[in-house]
Order: C-alpha cells, then structure tokens, then sequence
C-alpha cells in the first residue's frame, strides 16, 4: 500500500509507481521510448506493450487487465484509430485496444493522463485518413476509423485530465509535470465482487410475457433487503424457468458490493462440489476446509451483504416421491444451507428452480420462503413467440396452427419455441402434430413429436453436429468438435472434411434455430445444447458414442506425458489431465483413465498430499464409480487396482470432511484388498467422526508399520 507522508517525507523513499502506456503502436513508437524514459527517470515502472513478455491469455483481456492493475495510465493519441479487437478477442468491433484500455483503467477507479497530438503540429507520421490512397478497397473502413478516432478524442476531453503536444521532447516534458506531484490515492480495500456463474444458463432466445414476474426477481434481486430470503421458482421441465432466472440476473444491473454465485445442478447434481465452489467463492479461501465448511461458509454470508445464491434445477437433488417426501433435499448439509439462508443468514438470499415444491422450507412460508408457481405460456404470448421466430399469419391462424399444444388454455413455452423456430425458418415443409397423445406425458410427446419433424428439416451437417454436441453436457469448444471431424468414417458422419470455421457457421445457425446456445469461459467460446433437447439428439448419433469420444482422447493423449518423472503442478496441465481421464473413461478405457490418474496425476500423494487439490480428486474418481456405486468398479479393474479408486475416493472425501462418504468407500476398499494401510485409514476417520469404539477396533486390526506411527 502507498505511504503518503513517506512519499512525502523523502523522494527516495518513494515507492515506484507502476504506469501503463497506451497508444498505437508503430506511428508512435519514437514517442512511447521517450515517455518510457521520462518514466525511469522518475524512478517509476512503465508497463508497455514493447516490455509483455509471452503470455497465455488474449491480447485485449490481458491488456484490460495489466492497464486496471496499473497505478496509472498514460495514453498518447496522434492522428490514427488503431487495432480494434472483435469479440471473439476479447474486444466488441467498435472501440479501439487504446479505448479498451482506457476504460478498463477508469472502470477500476485509476486516473488517466491524456496526451492528444496538437492538430496544428507538423506530423510525418501515419495519418487515418492516408490510407485512402494506398487501401482504396476498404474506403468504409477508414472512413469509420476517422470517425471513431474523432469520438475517442472527445471522449478522453470530457473523462480525463488531458493536454497537447507538438514533439516527442514536449510530451516527455509534459508526461513528468503531469506525474510529479501524482500520489495513488489511499483506500480501504474493499472487494468488488463479480458475478460467479459456475454454469451458464441457458437464455430464451425470444423472452416473451413473464413481465410481472420479472419484475418481481428484479426487484428482489436489486433489494439491500427482503424478508423472502428464499425464492423458489417452481414449474414442469421446459416451462422456462431457468430462461426467466438468466433473463433477470443479467437485467437487475446487480451491485458490486455483494457476490452473486450461480450453479446448475443440470451441469452438476453433486451437492458437495456445490458447497465447496460456494465456500471458495463468498470466503475468499483457497480450499474447503476438512471440517466445519457449512458453518464457515453460513458465516461468510452472514453481514449485511444481500449476497445471492441461484440453484437452477435443485429438482436433480430433491427427492420425486417415490419412496420418501416429495421435493424433499436428499443432502443434509444442503438442507441445513437452504432452511439457514430462510431462517435469515445476515442479508444473504437464494433464488431457486425446481419441479418440485420445496418441501423442507413449508414451515417458513410467508416467514423467509416465497414460491413462484410458473405456469405454460397464454394464447397471446404464445403467439407473440410465434412471431418473434418470424412466423407469420393472423392470430387466428396462428392459434389453429398451436391447437394440438393447448392444455386448458396454455401452451408449453419451450416446445412452442421449437414449433416457431422450425415454422419460422422451415415454414413450407409440411408438418403435424397427430398422435401425440400416445404418452402419459403428453407434453413430452408433443415436444418429442416436434423435434422429430425438426431433425427431418435440418441438414445432415447441421443434425450430426447436434447430436455429436449432445454427447458433452457441459459445453465444448469448437476444438474439440474439430477433433471429432479429422477422425473422419462414422465418427464424424456428415461433417467430414469441414473446418473450424464450418462449424463455427454450423454453430452458429443452430444458435439462431434456439436449439444450441453460446457462452464464454475461460476467455474461450463453448458451445452447449439445451439440457431438455439433448436427450433427443443424443439418440440421432448413427455412431457409438464412445468411438466419438475415442476420437478427442487419441487426440488429447499425445500432449501429455502417461508417465511423467514429476507429477503435473500447473493448473492448466492437471485440467488437461482431468479431462483425458474423462474422455478416456466415456470411450470406455477405463484402465488407462486409470493409469492417468495413478502414474499421470500421481494420484492421492499428488493431488492430496502435495497440492491439496482434494476437491480435483474427488471429482475425478467419482467419474470410475457414480453415485457411489463402488461395485461398478469391479468389472473394469483388478481387485488391487479398484481398491485404489475407492480408497483414494474415500481419503479424498476425508480430507473434505465427508466422513460418511469416506467411511463407506474405505470399507469396500476393505473388501476389495484387506491391507493394513485400509485398516488404519477407517481408523482415521472414525476417531475424526468421534466414533472411538470404533476407531479402537480398526486400530488393534491394522498392522502398522515399522515405527509405530498410523499412516497418514
């Protein structure tokens, strides 16, 4: 932090001060060398682009990014626009890098010094409007470019502190009165907190109707206080639950002052990931702790913070009914997190969506709980749904063609904006909704009815990409699609020979058709299905699955080493590790996803012992047994190297503070292969679970090794 009165006190002392310098590049480049001296010699660290060295984000984030750390920045502007980066980059077509870079820096609360070329100074340089002569073909272009450097000018007069210059030696000049008596502004640091959105969700492509009830999460969400500290949002699957959700969240112009956490249980049902992204997220931690994690995550939300929390398609985890309450939460520490934020956890408050009422929260209704009962779409806006996909016809016509839909005079929003998607841009082809009362669920068949016809109007590039996306709930990028293509045969059906950028086009006329969506993670575009249509398309593959996914293991697998001398530390590379794991176990080579984890990944000593990746670990070898179901395991490993899988599970979930989890795991490892090690660790977690009869009892039968001491 900046020490004012020792600034103040001695020049010496002063602490160097870190200045971003922003301006074109190659008609500048004499300028930014002087004002780069000008800066080492007031003993400050200037931060230019000819000092980057290689880095791994893009260009235009990490720019953003160096310019907001940045005490200051200075920005030179002479006569040309610059480099405008488009979205996929990280920028938006319109502004420039320099602007880009500007904003960054005020958005983050950092003074700008502007230096604009004095328009009367003699200029040898590059002009905007010098390109006419030599790029006669992009006249449009530059014409922009003139006008956009215009209104970045006038931009930097109205924001910021500016000034002119004539020559190199002047803005030098200039660049140190301007900073000679600059001192960063002391702060109470206090966190700005971004929205978290562990998983997208998925938009409507044309929201209609809903006003009332939009409003209504807009308001809440925008509240420093309510007393409906929980809202569930309760309807059937496809009703729109999660599109009303996402429309309000991203509408609410939410403050900075408070966290928002959103996780989908769709992507993710499994609750302890859950408590841990939240606790890591709202306490600022690292890592979970073994014990005590709900307590401290209830006490980070504690306080006068309106923090939200959205739980999307909580039905994944609540119980259907058909042995136990219906709607109840199956995860005790879930439950006790939802009916603690009801009961009143400081200002803290979640949003959730589900099929099932929340039947753990009855007794706060009107005390801490409100439900939204969402129903099906009106005659109206179904038909403005219509229209909005672009069909067309009076509304009469157009509530005959929705007929077969109506259920008491409302119609399901998600499979009428399949029927208008599909009339809207396959309007000519013949259609029809008959017999599609054969189900008991007739919603699901009339949908299952459309999409059906839908898959008959697409192309077969547009169908296989679909059901070859559906394979991957959580999205993928175009990369990895890419890679399914080059294994060309059966694997990649239609979209042979097709590059990144067909499928890109593909891509993105299924995003306009509503049936993909597109989100950003990581800096990186991810495509994803909508979690209702996947099933359907998953079923068109006119190949087995696993052969798909065969196809980015054999891809994946040569970058990383089978058996490296030191296990993988960097993040990146244990992501990469993670997903080969994956991808080998859904192409059905579960040994190797073995060996990965065990020689690759160096197993529990690495991931547990060494980084304290616990949470990576469990999450991997949950992959090898699903819900727990340890006897899976059998029939793919040896016994020796199941008990591996299942003991490493269960120490992973010990460290995480899942005792009843661990104690189940090491037990069947116990099965599996009766060694001492097995022994001594059911001991651990029964002494940690103060069960000490017990631990005594796994303690006297496990042979300990030389010194005595219980394996750890």
């Amino acid at each position: 932090m900046f020490d004012a009165t020792r600034a103040e006190s001695s020049d010496s002392a002063r602490q160097a001060l870190r200045i971003f310098i922003s301006s074109t590049a190659i008609d500048l480049t004499g300028y930014r060398d002087k004002v780069r001296d000008a800066l080492l010699g007031l003993n400050n660290q200037p931060i230019a682009m000819e000092t980057f060295s290689a880095r791994g984000g893009a260009p235009a984030p990490e720019c953003m990014r160096l310019a907001a750390g940045a005490d200051a920045v200075i920005c030179i502007v002479a006569h040309r626009y610059g480099y405008v980066p488009m979205a996929e980059l990280g920028g938006d077509g319109e502004r420039s890098m320099t602007w880009l870079e500007v904003e960054a820096a005020k958005g983050a609360g950092k003074p700008v010094f502007a230096f604009l070329v004095d328009p009367e100074a003699p200029w040898t340089g590059v002009k905007e409007q010098d390109r006419l002569v030599k790029e006669a073909d992009k006249t449009d272009e530059i014409v922009k470019a003139v006008r956009k450097l215009q209104e970045f000018k006038e931009y930097l007069k109205l924001k910021c502190t500016f000034t002119t210059f004539a020559s190199p030696e002047q803005l030098a000049e200039r660049v140190v009165i301007a900073l000679a008596n600059f001192r960063p502004q002391a702060t109470t640091m206090v966190r700005v907190w971004k929205p978290l959105f562990c998983h997208a969700l998925q938009p409507a492509q044309h929201f209609r109707g809903r006003k009332a009830k939009l409003q209504d999460l807009q308001d809440w969400l925008r509240s420093p206080v309510t007393p409906d500290r929980v809202i569930s949002v309760v309807a059937a699957g496809g009703t729109g639950k999660t599109a009303l959700v996402d429309k309000a969240l991203h509408e609410a112009k939410l403050s900075d002052r408070a966290g928002v956490f959103v996780w989908s249980f769709y992507e993710d049902p499994h609750t302890d990931a859950f408590l841990r992204a939240a606790y890591t997220y709202f306490t600022g931690e690292k890592d979970a702790p073994a014990g005590g994690m709900l307590e401290r995550l209830q006490l980070a939300l504690s306080g006068d913070l309106p923090h939200v929390l959205v739980l999307d398609g909580l039905e994944r985890v609540q119980n259907e009914g058909d042995s136990g309450r219906r709607g109840e939460l199956e995860d005790l520490q879930l439950k006790r997190l939802v009916r603690a934020l009801a009961g009143g956890v400081g200002n803290a408050r979640a949003l959730v969506t589900s099929r099932f009422p929340m039947a753990d929260l009855d007794g706060f209704t009107g005390a801490g709980h409100r439900a939204i009962a969402l129903d099906d779409l009106e005659l109206p806006v179904a038909l403005d749904v219509l229209r909005a996909w672009g069909v067309k016809g009076k509304d009469d016509a157009l509530a005959r063609v929705i007929e077969p839909l109506n259920t008491g005079g409302f119609y399901h929003a998600l499979s009428v904006a399949v029927l208008g998607s599909y009339l809207g841009n396959f309007g000519g082809r013949e259609f029809s909704l008959a017999d599609a009362e054969e189900s008991g669920d007739h919603k699901a068949r009339k949908l299952h009815r459309i999409l059906e016809q839908y898959a008959k109007a697409l192309t077969p590039a547009e169908r296989d990409l679909l059901a070859r996306l559906s394979l991957f709930p959580r999205g993928v990028k175009v990369e990895l699609l890419g890679w399914i293509v080059q294994s060309g045969g059966e694997v990649a059906g239609a979209l042979i020979g097709l590059g990144d950028h067909d499928l890109v086009r593909l891509l993105e006329r299924l995003k306009a058709l509503g049936l993909v969506f597109r989100y950003e993670t990581d800096r990186q575009i991810v495509y994803s299905a909508h979690p209702f249509l996947r099933e359907f398309f998953r079923n068109l593959l006119a190949t087995k699955p696993e052969s798909v996914h065969e196809s980015v293991r054999a891809k994946l697998a040569p970058s990383l080493e089978a058996r490296p001398s030191n296990p993988p530390r960097d993040a990146a590379i244990l992501d990469q590790y993670e997903l080969l794991i994956e991808e080998s176990l859904l192409a059905g080579r579960v040994q190797e996803a073995f060996d990965l984890y065990l020689f690759g990944l160096g197993g529990f000593k690495n991931l547990g012992w060494v980084l304290g990746d616990n949470a990576r670990g469990l999450r991997i070898l949950e992959r090898f047994v699903p819900q727990d179901d340890f006897s899976r395991i059998e029939s793919h490993l040896s016994m020796r190297r199941g008990s591996v899988v299942v003991n490493d599970l269960g120490m992973f979930a010990e460290v995480l503070g899942e005792l009843a989890r661990a104690r189940g795991a090491l037990a069947y490892a116990q099965l599996l292969d009766s060694d001492a090690t097995g022994a001594a660790n059911l001991a651990d977690v029964e002494l940690l679970a103060g069960r000490f009869r017990q631990a005594l009892g796994h303690s006297e039968s496990a042979s300990w090794p030389g010194n005595g001491l219980p394996p750890r």
